[in-house]
């Protein structure tokens, strides 16, 4: 085999071996003050505090994300601090990520002693898988959002959802 075409071969085999999805590095985060830790499936970028929209009756906010612009997906946790007793926590947190969206309810556990809850919402080409946590007067909110046609794979989600633990007093 001459110089050229062992180059050539070798330039397809690159070629070829490129063509997959690549494996995704999934990145570790940890936030003692905000009691809780996870991965994504990139590097994510955290913020405190937050615009005017937000749920009813919540404070403080800490938001984690990672956005995907070449797959329109985004993995993100916020968590909110409820300032209120007057409607539970889990409902307003619902109503706020569900409005504009149908529904459809999804599955259910525990993490230690905490009930999570999951829903999925479709709006067009759009959707959302959502977990639902409430811990005291927190409330965490897991969501994945993604265009129909450019969904993650059950399994990506899944590792995002149940990479979730609550750390810290």
């Amino acid at each position: 085999m001459s110089r050229r075409s062992r180059w050539m071969a070798w330039c397809c085999l690159l070629a070829v071996s490129g063509c997959g999805k690549a494996p995704t590095a999934w990145q570790p985060f940890e936030s003692s003050e905000w009691g809780f830790s996870a991965e994504f499936p990139g590097p994510p970028t955290a913020e405190t505090g937050g615009g005017p929209a937000r749920p009813r009756d919540v404070g403080d906010m800490f938001t984690v994300r990672f956005s995907a612009p070449e797959t329109y997906q985004t993995y993100e946790i916020a968590v909110y601090v409820s300032t209120s007793d007057r409607e539970p926590l889990l409902a307003r947190l619902q109503d706020y990520y569900g409005s504009g969206g149908d529904a459809t309810p999804g599955s259910s556990g525990k993490l230690g002693e905490h009930s999570w809850s999951e829903s999925k919402y479709v709006r067009g080409n759009e959707a959302k898988q959502v977990r639902y946590l409430v811990v005291g007067n927190r409330g965490y909110v897991l969501l994945v959002r993604y265009l129909l046609d450019k969904a993650p794979s059950n399994e990506e989600v899944s590792k995002f959802f149940n990479s979730f633990q609550l750390i810290g007093g």
